[in-house]
């Protein structure tokens, strides 16, 4: 009988421990942003099943209104001052819920309205689709009455440029397509390439009828799992991987969920239209063990040489000659007034990127972050940056200009950023010194993400210009220290073979990869 009951409690006892760690194991599942399992169902899925697995997560009841939509800005669209973020022009410094609402416009400046990204005419009125606030962009007036409903492309804007040149209109450049196009800004081409990919998931079950012809080349293929025809579809997956997902996206992501109650995916999970039509297209999905795809194969009108071997070469280049070039900006405070920090510098035979806040005769307080695109480093090993940089302004903080600019750098996927702690010239004129050659092999093998920050004060508010910005690494030679274990080979990332040169995943042989050498059986 004693046996009996010491039995019997062994076995309760070990249910119940196995039941609270099951249950344990529950609570632990949880996707990026605090999503929970709201994304569980595209668990284990790839390709068109995933797709269509997300289709059926995120395109239940889109609550909302298109006049909800001046309320929803209030909060998915302002920036750190206050103001309204403006898709279409950089000049602009509109009150939310002002006069400037919905305002009639005859000239840039004049009144903001909403932008539906996809014309609603190319899905003919729909509901929800007409007020989805996850493509519905505040963006002033008199610029997005010049969009029309043409597509985005690239263009040199000979037909229209709104100030700064900032959106241009004009006949597109990129093979496959000559007709008239809108080119929306570097910094939000990502964004809109991700509004883009979660559009065509949500609708899944219409978007084969939607049609943006009207006189002009179609860009739907009218099929459901590859919507777009091939030179839109390529240069929206160079432009989501050129332009990460910021700060300020993840935040109107956060937004609109609120108000309208579904989420874009593609904004939680950067990089996942690799695992829809990329690379990773056959790696299965996981929802709360997320790596990032980022191995999009996308033919670029300018692309790199291809790494070799044993040879020192440029990974990453940027002159900064035209403006902000592959960088982005993130604007954290803009004192009342101020509408940029960033600009673009070209006289006397000096073309850079400057950073100021001394505006209307005095120093302002701000604080603004130039961030640059994904800079692969998975195939380099000794990988170190340059740049040139002049500094001004400083006076009696010249020797204290790290409290002021400093440069980051981050690995993708991560949120902490590291200070590579440049040394700031205290020179307090406007000759450019060459750093001292940054090492950044610590991050070899890896995809980082490097940003300039600068701040400063109503004490003190430095120029601070950059020029020729360069990051060069070396290609792992020989097959010394070759790993067998061949299980190790990360799914989600690009491999190559000993000539630098991208193989696919059933290549057999050695693979370089993150830097190391594997075995592949």
């Amino acid at each position: 009988m004693k046996l009996f009951f010491m039995l019997k409690s062994f076995t309760l006892r070990h249910i119940f421990l196995s039941t609270l760690m099951l249950g344990t194991a529950t609570l632990w599942a949880q996707g990026p942003n605090h999503t929970g399992t709201y994304y569980e169902r595209t668990n284990g899925k790839t390709g068109a099943a995933l797709k269509t697995a997300f289709f059926h997560v995120i395109s239940g009841t889109i609550h909302g209104s298109y006049n909800g939509l001046w309320e929803i800005y209030h909060t998915s669209d302002r920036r750190a001052d206050g103001k309204l973020y403006d898709i279409y022009s950089n000049t602009t410094n509109y009150v939310i819920g002002s006069s400037a609402q919905g305002h009639p416009c005859s000239g840039e400046g004049d009144g903001y309205n909403r932008e539906h990204t996809v014309p609603k005419s190319w899905f003919y009125k729909a509901k929800p689709m007409l007020y989805d606030a996850h493509h519905i962009l505040p963006s002033d007036g008199y610029v997005n009455n010049r969009r029309s409903n043409f597509p985005y492309g690239e263009t040199k804007g000979e037909t229209y440029q709104s100030n700064n040149g900032f959106s241009k209109l004009g006949r597109c450049t990129l093979p496959g397509y000559s007709g008239t196009v809108f080119e929306p800004n570097d910094e939000y081409k990502g964004d809109l390439a991700r509004i883009y990919f979660y559009m065509v998931t949500c609708y899944e079950s219409s978007v084969s009828k939607w049609s943006s012809g009207n006189g002009g080349a179609n860009i739907f293929s009218g099929n459901a799992y590859k919507p777009f025809v091939k030179w839109q579809m390529d240069m929206l997956l160079r432009w989501a991987k050129k332009d990460p997902v910021s700060d300020k996206e993840i935040k109107r992501n956060e937004a609109v969920a609120k108000a309208q109650g579904n989420r874009n995916p593609f904004v939680d999970y950067p990089g996942l239209e690799d695992y829809i039509w990329g690379d990773s297209v056959n790696v299965a999905f996981s929802y709360d063990h997320y790596r990032s795809g980022g191995s999009v194969v996308v033919p670029d009108p300018t692309p790199d040489p291809t790494p070799q071997p044993g040879v020192d070469g440029v990974v990453f280049n940027e002159s900064f000659a035209s403006s902000k070039g592959m960088f982005t900006v993130e604007n954290k405070q803009l004192s009342n007034g101020m509408t940029y920090v960033w600009s673009k510098y070209a006289k006397n035979n000096v073309q850079c990127i400057k950073a100021s806040a001394y505006v209307n005769r005095a120093n302002q307080a701000a604080e603004s972050w130039l961030v640059s695109t994904v800079i692969d480093l998975t195939a380099y090993e000794k990988v170190q940056m340059s740049f040139e940089q002049a500094c001004n302004y400083l006076k009696s903080y010249r020797n204290r200009g790290g409290e002021f600019l400093s440069v980051m750098i981050r690995v993708v996927g991560q949120s902490t950023w590291t200070n590579l702690n440049v040394e700031i010239p205290g020179l307090d004129n406007w000759t450019f010194v060459q750093t001292n050659p940054i090492n950044l092999s610590a991050y070899a093998g890896k995809k980082i993400q490097v940003a300039f920050i600068y701040k400063s004060t109503t004490s003190c508010a430095p120029t601070w210009e950059i020029r020729n910005l360069k990051v060069t690494g070396s290609v792992p030679t020989g097959i010394s220290r070759v790993i067998t274990d061949w299980q190790k080979l990360d799914p989600a990332a690009p491999m190559f073979d000993l000539f630098g040169q991208r193989v696919r995943r059933n290549y057999r042989g050695v693979v370089i990869q993150h830097g190391r050498k594997h075995l592949k059986r």
